[in-house]
């Protein structure tokens, strides 16, 4: 399972450019990483073997590293590491993702949800609490709900659950007798083998797919540069993008079964439907390439990287439970409605 989770993120850091000198506050590189006593306005980068941040981010923190310390104040973390060390941390939501993972002493506002093999959690939530891992021990308060998806837990002493405790039936659970634990529930579970492998099957699946949509994102961007180097976001446009993106998803392909019926038209039906399946696919790398030029625009200059940081940030909120689902969503009306969009105003 380690190695599994390292080989990612090595690959994952070796899509980043080796040098950092696109912004200084924001994207880091390099093998060491180490930020202290700054003040960040807007999100930040930080990729490297060891990533340790300890400063004020007034917006969103990402680390990609094998070793990863947050002892920071944001807005909202997402991190990828191996092995992961939250120390005194103040966010308001966090995605954190893993192999050993603990936290301890800090500041988390509102939800987390947690991935990982070994999970301690020394902390207390200002709402609900996920957690997917294989061993994972909980001493805190809890005012919300706390879900724990694991073959092994521990409750402790210490620890309060406002909500309703969930977890799977088959699980080896420790509950402390000095635990206040509001209400709980039993759900069947899985075991703790085909979580891991249906958890890290998903990984690959999603990088796989990841790095062939990459690589369709440079070839149109090789092929049609500028055109492509004008897909940005327009706030005006947001709503107008996503309904139009359902009203394609819906009547394309009742149109082309129309077209399908008739002698004349099947040819042109074929070719709509393909087009279809082709904005259907690339409507991820619309909707990541656009939100991430119009926040990265005067920033960074090198498109490539834009696109490699638009794409890496939505496939990695694909990951994340439910939200992923609402993701994938938007990106697929967004995509499907710009270009459609765009089509209609060049008529």
């Amino acid at each position: 399972m380690k190695k599994k989770l390292f080989i990612f993120i090595f690959l994952m850091l070796l899509l980043i450019p080796k040098s950092s000198a696109y912004s200084k506050d924001l994207i880091k590189v390099d093998e060491n990483v180490t930020v202290k006593n700054e003040t960040i306005e807007g999100t930040s980068f930080n990729f490297g073997n060891s990533v340790d941040i300890e400063s004020n981010i007034n917006g969103i923190l990402f680390q990609f590293a094998n070793n990863a310390v947050n002892k920071s104040n944001q807005d909202y973390l997402f991190l990828f590491s191996n092995n992961v060390t939250i120390d005194k941390a103040t966010f308001k939501d966090g995605f954190i993702f893993g192999n050993t993972i603990n936290i301890d002493s800090s500041n988390i506002q509102r939800d987390a949800y947690v991935f990982g093999n070994n999970v301690n959690i020394n902390n207390n939530i200002g709402r609900d609490l996920k957690v997917f891992a294989a061993d994972s021990t909980i001493n805190g308060v809890i005012n919300g709900n706390l879900f724990i998806e694991a073959e092994n837990i521990t409750i402790s002493d210490g620890t309060v659950v406002k909500g309703t405790l969930t977890y799977p039936k088959n699980a080896k659970i420790f509950i402390s007798k000095d635990a206040q634990i509001n209400k709980t529930k039993l759900t069947d579970g899985i075991t703790i083998d085909d979580k891991q492998e249906s958890y890290f099957s998903k990984l690959q699946s999603k990088f796989i797919s990841f790095l062939n949509l990459l690589v369709v994102g440079i070839v149109f961007m090789l092929v049609f540069r500028k055109k492509f180097e004008n897909i940005i976001l327009s706030k005006e446009s947001i709503f107008q993008n996503l309904g139009i993106g359902l009203l394609s998803l819906l009547f394309i392909p009742i149109a082309s079964i129309l077209l399908f019926t008739t002698i004349v038209g099947f040819s042109l039906g074929v070719i709509l439907i393909g087009i279809y399946i082709l904005l259907i696919y690339t409507s991820t790398l619309i909707t990541s390439y656009s939100i991430s030029n119009y926040v990265l625009n005067n920033k960074i200059k090198n498109k490539y990287l834009i696109l490699i940081i638009g794409l890496s940030v939505i496939y990695l909120l694909k990951l994340v439970p439910v939200l992923g689902t609402i993701v994938s969503l938007i990106c697929l009306l967004y995509g499907l409605g710009f270009v459609t969009n765009s089509f209609i105003k060049r008529k």
